[in-house]
């Protein structure tokens, strides 16, 4: 008997050791997770508030996400990790539906902010003339209005009347009944899971296609650095020599050999001294054909000269355009890498959630575990903590602003410790470097007044110190 109730004691003891750990563990491991969604949406808050390069259209949507999931952090997480630990709930019913409705409705404005993001670079990229036009922060304020306010309207349903009659006594669970799931996991996630599939689909397709027509027009050889370094580093002089040998013969083929021709024949040797430097690929597949036409138009001086100054204007233009198409191309291809991060990790974060969300309220009660239903809760939640980390990754200006306001403080409070350090110094040192002073000036001729403090001192001898160099300049 008493074997067993050691035993009994020993197995006791050993579970509540275990439990202990595990809520140790658990507390540290979530309150980790609230802390750095906190922490990066602040940063993300005050980087678009306090830097005006970031206050746009698309970062006021950026805004929008980073409140919710500040939200989040501040009102859902914290109940979450009690019920996860401690597996049962105490605040009464208010509390409980204040609680599911901040849940359902914040997490479902985060999910429909990122749809706006998707949207906005969508329309930005498909349609830039119509849209730059239509683009306005007074369209971003509406949308993101709309956002808050069918975020909320989801939540609605329980709070009117739409009762939960599976909730037991001492739970706060989500609402168990399958009609209101599916409403409120169609509004909150799929619709706009497939609304963001469907738009970086599109959005690659057109990158692909403008990047695929400019490979195959010929302005692209033109005008793209990389290609044109390297066929300039793998041509050498000789091509050069033989095209110019070629046009010469052509010359002296067609023509008497005269001053003015002589003439001729230099104006032509510049204009493929220009062309060889800005157009080397195309002159080394065609030299014959060049060698051809530019003897023909050598016998007119006029039309020669005409002719490179056209084609300079023609060359430059097409140069800025070019660079310009190629530059909006870098630029849609880095936002469409944004997304597709911001998606993927959206679509990761949160579908498994939403299937088991609508299975749950499928299948019989308890299918499912508590741990994986706590587990799969909580992987949601951590997208509200990634998405800083993924601009800050992604933008350069983030990271810049970012930078700086965690350095900030630092910063401030070191220049302040540094200028009462030089004013201790300078009030401490004073009387001495009075007497140097005084005693330097009059050893140089200089009048100072003992009443006058140091750095007043110090600037007066190398005002006088320079007045005499300049004087000494002018003799």
């Amino acid at each position: 008997m008493n074997v067993t109730n050691i035993n009994e004691t020993s197995n006791n003891f050993q579970d509540e050791k275990l439990s202990l750990y595990y809520i140790v563990s658990m507390l540290f491991v979530l309150s980790s997770i609230v802390l750095t969604t906190l922490i990066g949406n602040f940063l993300v808050i005050t980087a678009i508030l306090t830097t005006k390069s970031l206050k746009t259209v698309t970062n006021s949507f950026i805004l929008s996400l980073a409140v919710a999931d500040t939200l989040v952090a501040i009102f859902v997480l914290p109940l979450s990790i009690y019920m996860v630990i401690f597996n049962k709930w105490i605040f009464g019913d208010l509390i409980c539906h204040l609680w599911i409705s901040c849940d359902v409705g914040l997490c479902t404005a985060s999910i429909l902010n990122l749809c706006c993001i998707s949207l906005d670079r969508y329309f930005a990229i498909t349609r830039p003339l119509k849209y730059s036009r239509q683009r306005s922060p007074k369209l971003a304020k509406i949308m993101i209005a709309f956002v808050w306010i069918f975020s909320f309207a989801i939540t609605c349903p329980p709070i009117l009347g739409w009762k939960d009659p599976f909730r037991k006594e001492n739970e706060c669970t989500l609402h168990l009944r399958l009609s209101y799931r599916i409403y409120s996991s169609l509004g909150s996630f799929y619709l706009p899971c497939i609304i963001m599939i469907f738009v970086y689909i599109r959005i690659f397709k057109v990158i692909h296609n403008r990047e695929k027509y400019l490979k195959n027009s010929n302005n692209f050889s033109f005008f793209n650095k990389e290609k044109r370094k390297k066929k300039l580093n793998n041509s050498d002089d000789k091509n050069t020599e033989k095209i110019v040998q070629n046009i010469f013969k052509k010359i002296r083929h067609n023509s008497n050999s005269n001053t003015n021709e002589f003439n001729k024949k230099e104006s032509t040797i510049s204009l493929l001294n220009f062309k060889s430097k800005n157009s080397l690929t195309k002159i080394t597949s065609e030299n014959n054909l060049v060698g051809e036409k530019l003897a023909g138009e050598a016998a007119s001086p006029h039309k020669g000269s005409s002719l490179g100054s056209f084609k300079t204007q023609e060359n430059v233009k097409r140069l800025k355009n070019g660079n310009q198409e190629q530059m909006r191309l870098i630029k849609e291809s880095k936002a469409a890498k944004t997304l597709a991060i911001v998606v993927g990790g959206f679509i990761v974060s949160w579908f498994p959630f939403f299937i088991m969300y609508v299975l749950e309220a499928i299948l019989p009660l308890g299918t499912i575990s508590k741990a994986w239903v706590d587990w799969i809760t909580w992987l949601g939640y951590v997208n509200s903590a990634i998405n800083p980390f993924i601009y800050a990754f992604c933008s350069k200006q983030f990271r810049m602003a970012f930078y700086r306001i965690s350095l900030g403080s630092l910063k401030t409070s070191s220049q302040t410790s540094s200028i009462k350090y030089v004013n201790n110094f300078l009030a401490s040192n004073n009387t001495n470097n009075n007497l140097y002073v005084n005693k330097q000036n009059q050893s140089n001729g200089y009048f100072s007044n003992s009443n006058q403090s140091f750095p007043m001192l110090v600037g007066n001898y190398y005002h006088q110190k320079n007045r005499n160099g300049r004087n000494s300049e002018n003799f």
